[in-house]
């Protein structure tokens, strides 16, 4: 590089200021504590049973990533998770009908199996009127 005398071929690059302004830090400080107090309050809902449903939710999710991360090792989950991005929209795109169809059906047997919770456990009364009460 120094062999010629034309200079450094990157000094543009070496003369521009790259500090960041003060001001620019400071609002995506305030952006992050922000996201950061509602993440933390929603955790704390959820680990404190503050609604047991969406708690059992939680435990039920963390159950079965247990048994996921068990199965695949990192890399494995981050190459399928890459994949699946970009084949699940052409696969839905093909096959949208069927797809559709079937969630449909999944869905009604889901709330059909909710109501029926809903009369036998007492809990769930008590999570639905919490709902009503919110909406």
């Amino acid at each position: 590089m120094q062999k010629t005398t034309d200079g450094h071929p990157f000094r543009d690059c070496l003369e521009k200021d790259l500090t960041p302004p003060t001001e620019k830090i400071h609002e995506w400080a305030d952006i992050a504590t922000d996201h950061l107090g509602c993440v933390l309050k929603e955790l704390r809902r959820l680990f404190l049973v503050e609604d047991v449903v969406d708690t059992l939710k939680m435990a039920l999710l963390l159950w079965v990533l247990t048994y996921i991360g068990d199965w695949f090792n990192g890399m494995t989950l981050v190459i399928i998770g890459f994949v699946g991005a970009f084949t699940a929209p052409k696969f839905y795109e093909t096959f949208q009908v069927q797809i559709d169809n079937y969630v449909g059906i999944a869905k009604a047997r889901v709330l059909e199996t909710y109501e029926l919770l809903k009369d036998k456990v007492p809990l769930f009364k008590k999570a639905e009127v919490k709902v009503e009460k919110t909406e």
